[in-house]
């Protein structure tokens, strides 16, 4: 986002990233490290951006339908689309584990219409919870989640998504798990 010749424009993320930068740089882990001194693999970048270029492009598409819709990140981390989107009367929903939703609530200021949810997205118990929050129409995004299941998990997910919300959206992306 910071980049001259960046794919999308994201100050929230900007800033999130400038109050991380310390935390990182201490990190054990060599990428997260590198990542604190914005020495990440450019085709990682790119894929990345292109990635949430992509999804912000579905979600605008799907709110020009349902200007009332709810948009659901599952395994959201530190995601900035709500932000990004910046539509009047649209729902966000962030679905993640509770430690990561509790570090959402530290780092991010709260937000109108923007709900965060912290349980693991294969306990179909948020799903009553999202039904309470916002009564639909859905889009659920999986962005970068399904890499992390096993293929009968996201089976189950798809089929439990498709039984208790019909007519719903899916936009995720898939790949092999490495050798």
């Amino acid at each position: 986002s910071a980049s001259r010749d960046g794919v999308l424009r994201d100050p929230t993320a900007e800033a999130l990233a400038d109050r991380l930068t310390p935390r990182l740089s201490m990190s054990r882990s060599t990428f997260l490290r590198r990542l604190a001194r914005r020495r990440i693999s450019r085709f990682l970048v790119a894929v990345v951006s292109l990635r949430a270029r992509y999804y912000d492009q579905r979600a605008r598409e799907f709110l020009a339908d349902h200007p009332d819709g709810c948009i659901v990140n599952l395994g959201c981390g530190l995601d900035t689309r709500y932000w990004r989107l910046s539509h009047p009367t649209a729902h966000v929903v962030d679905l993640d584990f509770p430690e990561v939703i509790q570090l959402r609530r530290l780092l991010l200021d709260p937000a109108p219409r923007h709900h965060l949810v912290g349980t693991s997205v294969l306990d179909a118990s948020w799903m009553t919870q999202l039904a309470q929050i916002h009564p639909g129409p859905y889009l659920f995004f999986a962005e970068g989640l399904t890499i992390y299941l096993e293929g009968k998990e996201v089976r189950g997910l798809v089929l439990g998504l498709q039984a208790r919300f019909p007519g719903s959206e899916l936009v995720l992306d898939a790949s092999e798990p490495a050798p």
